[in-house]
């Protein structure tokens, strides 16, 4: 049977990530045989969803997959859950994932597509938002 050293798929989704190579980190995170054992680190969730975009297309299978592995070892996506949620017309629910972010007084993971993608989207007047949730999220 094929045996991959442990912590492969980290470190080339690591290297990837540190290159800007979005394409690579997610290829490398569907290439994963057995994500319980090979996938260690919180940080490499991050990196896979900060490596989506969701201006040409909406990845909902590959953030649902990775929303299950954060949520099956207790960690926080709620940041990343908001963004993917706002890119799918889900716009009340990223403020009420924002709002929860705020509430628990945690401490904010430094994301680029949140500032790209939400934020981003939030601020310009000429994207087009639903005004109500436009104000829920200002």
């Amino acid at each position: 049977m094929l045996q991959r050293s442990p912590g492969l798929h980290e470190a080339i989704i690591a290297a990837a990530f540190t290159n800007g190579d979005k394409d690579t980190v997610i290829d490398a995170y569907l290439d994963v045989l057995d994500y319980t054992n090979e996938i260690s680190k919180q940080e490499t969730f991050f990196k896979v969803l900060e490596s989506m975009d969701y201006k040409e297309v909406t990845d909902h299978v590959l953030f649902g997959h990775v929303k299950e592995q954060m949520d099956s070892r207790k960690l926080d996506c709620r940041l990343h859950s908001a963004v993917y949620y706002f890119n799918a017309n889900g716009g009340l629910t990223a403020a009420d994932l924002i709002n929860s972010i705020a509430a628990d007084s945690t401490a904010v993971p430094n994301s680029e597509l949140f500032k790209s993608q939400l934020i981003g989207h939030v601020t310009d007047h000429t994207f087009k938002v639903d005004g109500f949730v436009r104000d829920k999220l200002v």
